[in-house]
Formats: C-alpha cells, structure tokens, sequence
C-alpha cells in the first residue's frame, strides 16, 4: 500500500478503477489516476454495495484492494500537499522573477504610466464601497468626465485580488505588485492542475505551467495586471472538456464561472475565452463528435449563457461611452499593433539567453511584443506531434495554438519584404462584423490562446518521452535527472536579468507629506501639476477621498485634450479661469515635474493672481494653492440669471477650444443650481440634458459667431468672452 499512497490522486469517491502496468484501463468519477500496479482498486462504500468482481468481468483475474476510509482520508491530504508544494513552487519563480520588486512591493513599481493607472483601476471599487468618495462609474479622477471607471478596460476580475490586500492596507502600490506576484504564480498553478488532470503525468504538467507562467509574453505585459491574468484560460478548456465529456451541471456550472472570471480580467480576455471555446468545438466536430451531445451543449450553452448575462452590466457603460465618442481603432493601428511572424522570434531583450539576439536583430518594435515561447518548448511540441500513435489533446491543442497565432497576426500578413502582396486573414472579419472587435487594439494580445495550446502540446511531448524512456528500463533515478534537467533548461531560457523599478516619492511622507495633509482637509477637486495626465495622481486619488482632475483613460472625452492643454500653461489667465468655473478647490504643484529654475520661479509667477491663488499649505516638495469659489470670479454673471432660469445651449462650436468654453460654461451654471438644456455633448457629468419640444427657455448660449434664433434679444448679450455670448429670451 505505501507504492499507492505515494502515487495515487483523489480515491475519496463511491467508484471503482483498475490498472495494469501503469495503464488506466477506467477511471474514477473525478478523471484521476489509478497507478497502483496489477490490481484492482474500490472503496469500502462501493465494495459494500455493488458487485465489483460480477461488474468489472474482464479484470482477468486482479487482485482486488478495498480502501477504507481512514486510507482514502490519507491519500487525499498527500495530494494536496503535493499541489501546495506546486504551488509555493510557482510562487518561489515568480518571486526570483519580479525581482527586485518583490522586495520592495509596497513602494515601487516598473514604471509610472500604465502600473500607476491599473493600480487605481483595480482598487477603485473597493475604496468606492469603503468610503464612496464619488459615483461609482463616474469615479475620483478625470473630473468632470462622466462614467471615468467605465473609458478604460475594466480588470474587476484582478479586484478580486488586489481589493482585500488594499482594504487592509490602504496601499495601492501594495495591492497591485502582489496582485501581479500572485497572478503569475496561479497562471502557472491553474495550468499544472489542468494537465495534471488531462494527461495524469506531473512533470509534464510542470512543463506546461512554466510555460503558462513566465514565457517572454509574460514578462512583456508586466505593466498590465489584466493581461497578466491568464489563469482561468485552462480551467475553462479544462471544464468545457468535461462538460461534453460526462455531461453533468456541476462541470457546467464551473465552466461558466471560469469563462465569467477570465472575460473580466480583461477586455481582450473575454475575446480569447470566447475563441477557446469555438476552436475547441470546431475540433470536436471535426475529431471527436460523440463529445456533441445534445444534453452535453444544452449544459455549456446554459451556463455560458448564463455567463454573459451576468457580463453585460459590466460591459454596456464601456460600450455606451465607446459609442457616444464614436471609439473604434482604425484599421491601420490594429495591423500596426499585430504581431508579425519575426516576433515570435523574439525574447525580451533582457533575458539573459536571447536578449542579445533580439537586441541585435530588432526582431520587435516595443515593449510588449515579444512572443517567443522558447526552444525546448517548441522541441517538446514537436514530439508531441511527431509519430502516428493518437494521443488525447494532441489535436486539441494543436488547434488551440493555430488558431491562436493565426488571430494574433491581425488582419493582414504583409509579404511584401519576401517578395509576396498582402494576404487577409480571418481577423479582418472579425474586426468588422463581431461588435466590440474594433475597439481592440493589439490582436498580438491573443497570443495566450497559443501560448496554451503550445503549453499542452510540450506536456503531451515530455509525456511521450517519459514512456519510451520508462520502456527502455530507464530507471528512475535517471528519469528524475532528465526531467529536472529539461525543467532548468527552461528556467535558464526564461530567465531575465532583474527588471527595473522606480519609486514614487510623492507617496512617500519623507519626501512630501502631501497625502497627510490631503487627509486633514475636506472632500475637494484637486488638480495635480504640471501634467495634468500624471498617473501618480490617480494613485494617489487612492489614499484620500478628494476627486482629482487628473488622469487617463482609452476612451476620451471630446473636449479632455484642450482642456489639458489650458491646464498645463498654469499659471496664466486662461488656465486659473477655467479652475475657477470647474469648481477645483487646489492645485497641487508637484516639484518633481519641474526644473529647479522653474520651481523657483512660481511663486513669483503666481503671485499677480491673488486673490485667485492663495497659498494654502508650502509642504517639502510640493506646494498646495487654495481657488477661489466661483461666486467670487463670476458675480456678474450668476446675478444676471435667476437660479430658476431655464438656460438653452447651442451645439455649434468651430473647434476643441470653442467646445471647452462652451462645455466650463455649461458646467459652472450647472453647479450653480441653473437649468442647462440643449444638445451640448461634452462628456462630462453636467451634461446638458435634452430640452423638450414645448419647453421655453429664458436664456440662451450661443457662439460669438452665431446668429441667434428671433426669439432671443440678439442686440444686447448680457454676458459674453471670446467666444460665446449669452442672449435672453424675448419672452423673459
């Protein structure tokens, strides 16, 4: 019994198995193993109850060994001994690969653009349950922007993460890099499981979880917590497999929830889950079709269904304010962002075996497109495929990985360096037809679905050549050697010298308290300079209960760009009268953004602007100006129209900066309690609401260029700036 307990997986169920040699010849209830050598296995319940000798008639004659329940108990808690050995495993090369982030988790992070703002995106949601600082879509940056959560790829998936380890913590920074340590650890987990359990051979399900977990597409999105975050991919091959295979609702029900968790991950994700699902029933009907029961695709069909409905209220705000922008990539930035055949080619130039040959032979053009899965990978894939004996999933995952990098080649291959033309690819279809595919930009992002199909295909090859190395009376010490010499081989190819980080001093209390300070003051909109698109203020948007004007999104509103610009000529006239009609209560001047003669020369350009700009707090580093309220730069104006007064606004504007006048204006009368309508669209949350057809209306809005309608008094505007004038009705 001790050879069982060392080798056997899962005997806790009322079935029975047996195995000769080390063949399966049936399985338990849960697909595991049955290795234990010439005999037949039951368990206490089943020998109890059911003639096993009358049942399995054709056992020849195996000796039968009944497990009791203490047994059974025993084996299963050295199984899942071994799988948190794997997984602490997988830990310890995420660890060693973050390095040295992983030491300095709370305080750094690859870089200040994208790591900064998916910090914000994954933990927004649980500080809006804590402390709800602002409107849950709307958000506590990009103010005035309406449904800010919503312009960007929505990671809620990874929130689930990140979201307990910020509300212990309150650390952004925190939550994101274990959030990224641990999403690599579990990709390479959940995989390992899956083959485990598909091909009951666990070093080659090693093999496929280190491929999952730190193959060179991984290190390229290490700026991307989402794109990281491949983990539900295998459990939803995995899931999908049984459901068709045994047809039951406990399968069908995890197959749903898996496909639910990778399509909110990320964007692109629920893409790749959706081609996962349609080339694994395209190979299906084409090598397996006993798999296509009608009870078995009732089963996943419901449950997929049921998937997606619970993915549309996550997924309609993004659509809505993509439609109301009219967002679509354009073809050209789609095949710009298309992976070429030469970058599967590619390494990241710091791995230590191939970054100088990618370095060499500029194989990619940026950061995050370097695909290649590594030699010994390859060479087990070529195995796997080599020979004419079928084994499971070999065609499976060869599917998986062709329709994977054929998808991730985009809409067109270029063949023009070889003398060829452009041949159009099935991407093109889809970018055109499936709604949503134009919103996407980089179809190299589906490279995952290669990557697990390659990852399957290796753990079928390393399969291979532990049998024909066990039929040539291998022994096992030298078994072990080679298995652990292919395993470090890999490691050796994945390996990178230690990436780069950097601090983020103005979330550091030593370098400036301006969080501290946040803190002690009331809610307020704050603006952070001089880059208004700075992401370290929507990390720092995490910390306090402020709503800050800075940030960055993909979907953006119409008139953000102009309104940046005017913000990042502070301090000047223009710049200080669009603060004041916002309604921001202080301006955060950040040292780091300027030069040391610039820095010392603020206060002096600032100070012709008082009462404007008062300076509220001179922290180190950092200086923190005071707005003056609306009511006190605009008395004139919010006199001369009655808080009841019904305000028409025209929609005619010659530029950007005619549409920012237009839309500060609307939004300054809004906040002052008046009544704007019209068809203004500016993507803020004053919009104006449409007017309807019988309302009348005391005032209007038009431009400076622009002859108002007969019923408004067009000789005398009661206020006017350079571009716009405000009319009162005749009827007033």
């Amino acid at each position: 019994m001790q050879e069982f307990y060392k080798f056997v997986a899962h005997p806790y169920t009322p079935r029975w198995g047996s195995c000769t040699d080390g063949v399966l010849l049936n399985r338990l209830y849960d697909d595991a193993p049955i290795p234990y050598r010439g005999a037949l296995l039951v368990t206490a319940e089943s020998f109890g109850s059911r003639d096993v000798a009358g049942r399995n008639h054709a056992n020849r004659g195996l000796p039968t060994v009944i497990l009791s329940g203490v047994h059974r108990v025993s084996v299963v808690w050295w199984q899942r001994a071994r799988h948190i050995a794997v997984f602490a495993f997988f830990l310890a090369i995420a660890a060693w690969w973050l390095r040295p982030l992983t030491w300095r988790l709370g305080s750094q992070v690859t870089s200040t653009g994208d790591p900064l703002i998916t910090a914000w995106r994954l933990v927004w949601p649980v500080q809006w349950l804590l402390e709800r600082p602002a409107p849950f879509l709307d958000s506590n940056v990009l103010y005035p922007a309406s449904a800010a959560f919503a312009r960007d790829e929505l990671t809620l998936g990874q929130t689930l993460f990140a979201g307990p380890i910020y509300a212990l913590s309150r650390n952004a920074l925190l939550a994101h890099n274990i959030t990224i340590l641990f999403t690599i650890a579990l990709s390479g987990f959940t995989t390992y499981w899956v083959i485990w359990r598909l091909l009951h051979h666990r070093p080659a399900a090693l093999i496929a979880g280190i491929i999952i977990a730190i193959a060179p597409y991984h290190l390229a999105q290490i700026d991307h917590a989402g794109l990281l975050a491949v983990q539900w991919l295998p459990l939803v091959l995995y899931f999908l497999d049984r459901t068709l295979r045994y047809r039951r609702g406990r399968d069908a029900l995890l197959l749903g929830a898996f496909a639910f968790l990778q399509a909110i991950a990320a964007g692109y994700y629920a893409y790749v889950t959706a081609f996962l699902i349609l080339a694994y029933l395209g190979y299906c009907c084409v090598m397996e079709r006993r798999l296509l029961t009608a009870r078995g695709l009732l089963h996943a069909g419901a449950a997929l269904a049921i998937a997606m409905v619970l993915l549309v209220p996550i997924a309609v705000p993004f659509w809505h304010v993509a439609a109301a922008a009219g967002f679509a990539r354009s073809p050209t930035a789609v095949e710009v962002w298309s992976a070429k055949p030469r970058m599967w080619a590619a390494a990241t130039p710091d791995n230590l075996l191939y970054g100088r040959f990618s370095r060499r032979y500029s194989l990619t053009w940026h950061d995050e497109v370097f695909l290649f899965p590594g030699l010994i990978a390859l060479a087990l894939g070529g195995v796997a495929l080599s020979g004419h004996r079928r084994m499971r999933f070999r065609a499976a995952a060869l599917v998986l990985a062709l329709v994977g990098f054929i998808l991730s080649l985009g809409p067109v291959l270029d063949l023009k360096r070889i003398g060829g033309g452009r041949v159009p690819l099935p991407y093109a279809a889809l970018y055109r037809f499936v709604p949503g595919m134009d919103a996407l930009r980089a179809p190299l992002r589906i490279a995952p679905l290669t990557m697990l199909g390659l990852a399957l295909l290796a753990a079928i090859g390393w399969k291979r050549l532990a049998i024909g190395m066990r039929r040539r009376h291998w022994s096992r010490a030298a078994t072990y050697g080679v298995t652990l010499a292919v395993m470090a081989g890999m490691l050796g190819e994945y390996a990178t010298a230690p990436i780069p980080t950097v601090a983020v001093p103005q979330l550091d209390p030593a370098f400036t308290p301006i969080t501290q300070w946040l803190a002690t003051q009331p809610p307020s909109i704050v603006l952070m300079l001089p880059n208004p698109r700075a992401a370290v203020a929507m990390t720092l948007a995490t910390a306090t209960r402020h709503r800050f004007v800075n940030g960055e999104a993909e979907v953006r509103p119409p008139t953000r760009r102009a309104l940046f610009q005017r913000l990042s000529a502070f301090p000047d006239r223009q710049s200080i009268t669009a603060l004041e009609m916002l309604g921001v209560d202080l301006v955060i001047l950040d040292r780091t953004g300027y030069t040391a003669e610039a820095w010392r020369a603020l206060p002096d350009q600032i100070r012709p602007f008082a009462p404007d700009l008062t300076l509220a707090a001179p922290l180190p580093n950092a200086l923190v100006y005071h707005i003056a309220p609306a009511a006190q730069r605009f008395p004139v104006l919010l006199a001369a129209i009655p808080p009841t007064a019904h305000l028409f606004i025209s929609a005619t504007v010659r530029d950007d900066e005619e549409m920012l006048d237009r839309a500060l204006l609307a939004h300054l009368l809004a906040r002052e309690g008046r009544d704007v309508r019209g068809p203004l669209d500016t993507g803020w949350i004053t919009d104006p609401p449409p007017a309807p057809a019988t309302m009348r209306f005391d005032f209007g809005i038009f431009s400076r260029d622009e002859s108002p309608p007969a019923d408004y008094d067009q000789a005398t505007p009661i206020w006017s700036d350079a571009t716009c004038a405000i009319y009162r009705a005749r009827s007033a």
